[in-house]
């Protein structure tokens, strides 16, 4: 017998990087789980996963993940990758039908706050840290590093708002001063408007909010623009060909959060 687990992730659109990468970590999990049960299995079964694409749209996903649950009677959900993703799942799917989700990579507030009023019903869980510590995370360090000023230009997404909230409250109750917050909608075929607002006021430096791939086109026309090379960026930021888009010598003061854990013996 197989024990199949369904996999809402990204595939393509703005997080379809992540959820690429995602669906390949878990291939590999599930090879190694397989290979180390033995003969045996897991509980006397093998395990395996029935991947779909949320094409990084809320109501994609919530299409796949009630095939998954109504049709397939899969009992877990992996997914999704972006929160705007997982919420609606949460809502609509897994939360009302008592089916597990679990998400390695969905880090908005609001899905603390769905668990807090019950909304989850207890069956959403993350193994990764909220944008309420990673924002508080980026107010300091941006102190830390003398970016006592600067303008932010945001993905208009659940992610996106959160973030820059929780960074807003702890960045200006450490003294430092937003010149403006733009948010932009993905897949635009420019931003030149966004940037151009955003550099209103001649700020020192840029916090961007978002994806590599629309994050490399607004960085790039940041810097063609004029725009300070000076950036603080998310976690998600944190990618090969974004550098490589945008070009490294433009990025010599750019600094970045991401959560993790300490290594210990």
């Amino acid at each position: 017998c197989t024990h199949t687990a369904g996999m809402v992730v990204s595939l393509t659109g703005a997080a379809g990087r992540f959820g690429q990468a995602a669906s390949k970590s878990v291939e590999l999990a599930f090879n190694e789980l397989n290979k180390a049960a033995g003969a045996g299995g897991i509980a006397g079964c093998k395990l395996a996963f029935d991947l779909r694409d949320a094409q990084s749209q809320g109501s994609v996903a919530v299409d796949q993940a009630r095939q998954l649950v109504d049709l397939k009677k899969t009992p877990a959900i992996i997914g999704g990758i972006i929160s705007s993703v997982s919420i609606p799942i949460v809502t609509s799917v897994t939360g009302p039908g008592g089916v597990v989700q679990i998400s390695p990579a969905s880090t908005s507030p609001t899905l603390t706050k769905l668990g807090n009023e019950g909304k989850s019903n207890g069956w959403f869980f993350r193994t990764i840290t909220s944008d309420a510590l990673q924002g508080t995370a980026a107010a300091k360090y941006a102190m830390d590093q003398g970016m006592t000023t600067l303008a932010i230009i945001n993905v208009n997404n659940d992610f996106g708002v959160n973030m820059l909230a929780e960074f807003r409250r702890a960045y200006e109750a450490l003294g430092g001063k937003i010149v403006s917050a733009t948010p932009y909608n993905p897949q635009q075929p420019s931003y030149a408007a966004e940037v151009t607002n955003a550099l209103k006021g001649d700020p020192p430096a840029l916090y961007f909010i978002g994806y590599p791939g629309d994050g490399t086109t607004i960085v790039r026309t940041w810097v063609q623009q004029g725009g300070p090379q000076r950036f603080l960026l998310n976690d998600g930021m944190n990618a090969a060909d974004f550098i490589k888009g945008v070009g490294p010598q433009f990025l010599n003061n750019a600094f970045g959060t991401s959560s993790g854990t300490t290594k210990t013996a």
